[in-house]
């Protein structure tokens, strides 16, 4: 039982990011150790918030790894992980929760604030996993907290996976209910919920053929993609806003949507992410997708897809570039191409056979020239011969 629980630990301290496993540099010496076994709870909370505001500062003034650091003393006045003396044996305290009602609301504020902070600071770094879980620590005590469900959102569709752009949609549609008048999450909504449905529905179209009877999808997800979807208008009146008003907004948040590296980062990110997706999906139902034969059905699957897409965007094509299509296929026994060569071998053999015969004939009137000639001369001297 005590090794199940070790195990259990040891996996939450490989989960948390270093600005988290930071606190038990508090744990030991300085000022934040002091303040924690030496004053009462009310010193404890005027301490918090100085951290807190002293992170804001740094953060005004630009120095973002000071001000993570500022935030995480505040935190660790409340929440850090520790370490026994006498072994390896690490854990997780949390302080807050033994405290009295009035003094843990009061020390939750401040926690979701720092997490947040921190949050946005791991934003503008584009870090967006540490982004991410000081978002999720935050609504674990304020589940409705705007600011953390847009953030974290953020963060997710920043790691560009199919899997995270959905819960990223999830997160801004909880926000969105939560506070239905602020435009960025509205945009953003509007935006990443296109891109949901957009990879959705290629989805179905790609692989649909192939895995249509539940072999890649459970029969929930095909009725959700399948679902007939509400027009993006009905469900928001401003959800007409130009993309550059969105990439705008990105950017004060510390994404550049327009920095081509950055998307091409995040492409593949997206592509190698969507792999491994439909690998696992597919392992779970006993289908290898690396099985050569599996990856050639695939690749015919998308070809044919793109044909498809391709021939719309061209229109239907005229009768006679169907004809010279058809003229022209060489998998056909009888195409056009064949029937030139044929022509062309008919003239050079007519050709052969009208030059053989002139030949032939010339040569055959020469020798019976050369013939009647000996004839006339025999007959010249024998006249001689009797005269």
């Amino acid at each position: 039982m005590k090794t199940a629980q070790l195990k259990e630990k040891r996996r939450q301290w490989d989960a948390t990011p270093d600005w988290y496993k930071n606190t038990m540099v508090h744990e030991r010496s300085g000022e934040v150790k002091d303040i924690r076994e030496g004053e009462a709870i009310d010193k404890r909370l005027e301490a918090a918030v100085k951290f807190k505001d002293e992170g804001n500062e740094f953060y005004s003034n630009g120095k973002l790894d000071k001000a993570v650091d500022s935030y995480v003393k505040s935190v660790a006045l409340f929440r850090l992980w520790r370490r026994k003396d006498d072994n390896q044996e690490i854990w997780f305290e949390r302080g807050d929760e033994q405290l009295t009602q009035p003094e843990r609301q009061k020390a939750e504020k401040v926690l979701v604030t720092c997490f947040t902070n921190i949050a946005q600071v791991f934003v503008k770094k584009k870090k967006w996993y540490e982004a991410s879980y000081a978002c999720t620590q935050a609504l674990e005590l304020d589940p409705d907290h705007v600011k953390a469900l847009y953030r974290r959102a953020l963060a997710r569709v920043a790691e560009d996976t199919s899997t995270t752009l959905e819960l990223a949609v999830k997160d801004l549609r909880h926000a969105a209910k939560v506070d239905p008048d602020d435009i960025e999450i509205r945009e953003a909504l509007r935006k990443y919920g296109t891109e949901m449905r957009e990879q959705r529905t290629k989805d179905e179209k790609i692989y649909g053929g192939m895995f249509s009877k539940g072999e890649l999808y459970t029969q929930a997800e095909q009725e959700r993609i399948k679902a007939p979807q509400k027009s993006v208008k009905s469900q928001d009146p401003i959800m007409d806003m130009p993309d550059e008003e969105f990439k705008k907004h990105a950017k004060m948040a510390g994404i550049d949507l327009d920095d081509p590296n950055t998307r091409k980062v995040l492409e593949k990110k997206v592509k190698d992410q969507r792999d491994k997706d439909l690998k696992d999906k597919a392992g779970a139902m006993g289908i290898n997708l690396d099985d050569p034969e599996v990856k050639k059905v695939l690749e015919l699957l998308e070809k044919q897809h793109e044909l498809e897409e391709l021939k719309k965007k061209l229109g239907p094509t005229p009768a006679w570039k169907q004809w010279m299509l058809w003229a022209l296929d060489t998998s056909r026994p009888v195409n056009l191409q064949r029937i030139l060569y044929f022509l062309i071998f008919l003239n050079v053999a007519y050709k052969i056979y009208r030059m053989y015969s002139q030949t032939g004939f010339g040569a055959q009137q020469a020798f019976k020239r050369d013939e009647s000639e000996e004839w006339g001369a025999s007959v010249w001297d024998s006249s001689n011969d009797e005269l």
